[in-house]
Order: C-alpha cells, then sequence, then structure tokens
C-alpha cells in the first residue's frame, strides 16, 4: 500500500504541524544505539491505541534537529495504520506530530480523548458514523449508475459485489436491478420534494429553456431547464423535465407538457419566460401554456385576490441566441458554396490580407 493512495489532501505532508519538534513528543523508546524513538507522551496514550505500528526498512531525521551528531543520528520510519480504515502515515511524514492522526479519527470516525476506548471496540458514536458513511456510499453509488448510465444488471455481477464487499466497511447496498431501480426511483421522489419546497421558499419567478428532439432510437424527448434567484440573490439551475414526448411533437402537446410540469412544481404564477429554438411549434408552444394559465387563472382565481401569471405568451418567448447565430453561419456558408471542396474556392479567399 503506497502512502499517496492511502492520505487525503487535507491530511497531506503540507498540512503537517510544522512547530518545534518536542523530546517528549513520538513513540516508544528503543536501545538500538544506531535508531532512536521518542516515548510518547502520556496524554497522547490514547491516540496511539487507535493505531497499527509496522516497522520499515527505511530511516528519517526529524526537521528542526541540533547540529552535530545528533542531527545526523537517523531514526527508523514507520507505517502507522488506522484500526478502522486503511488510512495510514508514516513516522517521516507526520515528524513527531499527532494532529493529522488526531483529525482523521476525530472527522473519519467520531473518535476522540473523550470517547475513545483502548481496546480498539468502536463507540456507539462511530457505530453511528459507520452507518452513516454507509447511506452516502448508497446515495453515492446510485448517483454513479444513473450519471454514467451504467447497466442496472451490472449490480448483479458476482465480480463487482466481490469488489464492493472487500472494501473494509463496506457492503454493497443491492444485489438485484429491481431493487436499484426502485431505489433509483425513491431518490428522484425525495429529490423532487426537496425542489419543490426550495422553489417555494426561495424563488419569485423562474425561467425556462426548453428543447425536443428525436433520438437515434426513435425516441421523442422534451428536456427543461429552470433557472431563478434564490432569496439571497444566489444563480441557480436544474434539469426540471427530462420525459418522453407522447404522440405528436406539436406544440399544443409539448406545451401541455410544460403546464403539467409548471402544476407539479408548483410554479404556475412564477413562470416569467420561455426560451427555446426558432421552430414553428414553439410559437404554438407558447400559446398553448399562455391559455392554459389563464384558464386555470380564471377558475381558481375569479375574484383576482391572488397573484396573475406574469407569463404573457409570445411576449415572453426569447428566442435561442445560439440558434439564430447558427442559422446565420449556415446561410453564410450556403451562400459562399462551401458544401464541398469545389465549392469553397471562395471562402479560402477570406483572410485576413484580403479583407
Amino acid at each position: 500500500m503506497s502512502l499517496n493512495s492511502t492520505i487525503s489532501p487535507r491530511e497531506s505532508a503540507s498540512q503537517v504541524d510544522k512547530s518545534p519538534v518536542s523530546d517528549t513528543a513520538g513513540d516508544p523508546s528503543t536501545d538500538d544505539d544506531s535508531i532512536s524513538f521518542r516515548k510518547p507522551k502520556p496524554e497522547s496514550a490514547w491516540i496511539w491505541s487507535q493505531y497499527n505500528l509496522t516497522p520499515l526498512e527505511t530511516t528519517w531525521i526529524p526537521k528542526g534537529r541540533g547540529k552535530g551528531k545528533e542531527k545526523s543520528k537517523p531514526l527508523n520510519d514507520r507505517l502507522i495504520s488506522c484500526k478502522r480504515c486503511n488510512w495510514s502515515t508514516k513516522d517521516s511524514v507526520r515528524h513527531n506530530a499527532t494532529s493529522n492522526m488526531i483529525r482523521h479519527l476525530l472527522a473519519q470516525h467520531d473518535v476522540s480523548q473523550k470517547n475513545h476506548q483502548c481496546t480498539g471496540s468502536l463507540s456507539p458514536n462511530t457505530l453511528q458514523s459507520q452507518e452513516d458513511v454507509k447511506k452516502t456510499f448508497e446515495k453515492n453509488f446510485i448517483r454513479w449508475i444513473v450519471a454514467e448510465d451504467m447497466a442496472f444488471s451490472s449490480v448483479e455481477s458476482p465480480f463487482f459485489q466481490q469488489m464492493i464487499n472487500e472494501i473494509p466497511g463496506l457492503s454493497i447496498p443491492f444485489t438485484s436491478r429491481n431493487t436499484l431501480a426502485s431505489r433509483i426511483s425513491a431518490e428522484f421522489e425525495l429529490d423532487r420534494a426537496q425542489l419543490v419546497e426550495e422553489l417555494a421558499a426561495s424563488s419569485n419567478a423562474v425561467a425556462l429553456s426548453l428543447d425536443g428532439w428525436t433520438s437515434s432510437n426513435d425516441v421523442s424527448i422534451l428536456a427543461v431547464i429552470g433557472h431563478w434567484l434564490s432569496a439571497d440573490f444566489v444563480y441557480k439551475e436544474a434539469v426540471i423535465e427530462f420525459a418522453e414526448i407522447e404522440g405528436a411533437k406539436t406544440g399544443e402537446n409539448m406545451g401541455g407538457m410544460v403546464f403539467d410540469l409548471l402544476k407539479e412544481l408548483n410554479i404556475n404564477t412564477k413562470l416569467l419566460s420561455i426560451t427555446a429554438d426558432n421552430a414553428s411549434n414553439n410559437k404554438t408552444l407558447m400559446d398553448a401554456v399562455e391559455n392554459s394559465l389563464e384558464l386555470q387563472d380564471q377558475f381558481s382565481n375569479p375574484d383576482k385576490q391572488t397573484s396573475a401569471p406574469r407569463f404573457q405568451g409570445r411576449a415572453s418567448f426569447v428566442r435561442c441566441l445560439a440558434h439564430i447565430l447558427n442559422i446565420i453561419v449556415k446561410k453564410l456558408l450556403e451562400t459562399l458554396k462551401s458544401g464541398n471542396r469545389l465549392q469553397s474556392v471562395p471562402l479560402t479567399r477570406l483572410k485576413i490580407g484580403d479583407i
């Protein structure tokens, strides 16, 4: 096990305490004249009970030693491994300081001088910490499956299960693709509920950007991104819809999907604008959303006692600048006849010196 693979950036040698070396700081002494160890402070004995010590063949010289013979006297190096996980350090890295060792115990295992057990058994707080680690691992495991588009059947591979189960303190959270699918759905519903709460608590206006397309396997998709400012003016955005378009890819159909999304997230009166490309069905989409919002407002708010929708149909339609630039460039290249090598002769003349 190499040091670089087991020590985190926060616990690296660059973070080691640079305080002067104390004659009483360190570890049990030895009678070997060629090497030297320091006796531990009484109050640091609990730290060493949490680690395994493995002598190494290499030696080291502490920083800040005196001159002459004392400065050249080497110390035997040792590998200091945590009893609870695979974290480790060396005497040559820590230079007699135990701050990183204490920090690791507290941050990763919730172990301090007050709640430690010298026998090496886990305290109740440590057991609770391990449960938190398992929950965090399960959540990140699910997000990795989704983000990397992994096959759900990969969790059923015995080799994959063995790889996870052999990590100390961890075990694969589920071994069935059906269980994985259920957990992904549950995680989505949880995140969805949190998004609704956040929009209700911190946002007064929401802008949408959307696009519809047909995938290579002939599935029509509508994706919607929400943009808003929190109460403390922090810009936020999130993919709030990514769904298959059932039926015809018309503006009315997609407008109905957008309206259902607004109702689900309870942002009917908060919609400020919609940004999309210049496809003809997007104009009818704006009309469909505007009509649906007006009908809902008339039905639920006949006396106009609550806020009316801010969205004003095509007046709130923002054309995508990137799409407009794309159309301009395509038209320019078409005019210059840049379709093939023979037709692109005029384009090759557009040089700085020729303009």
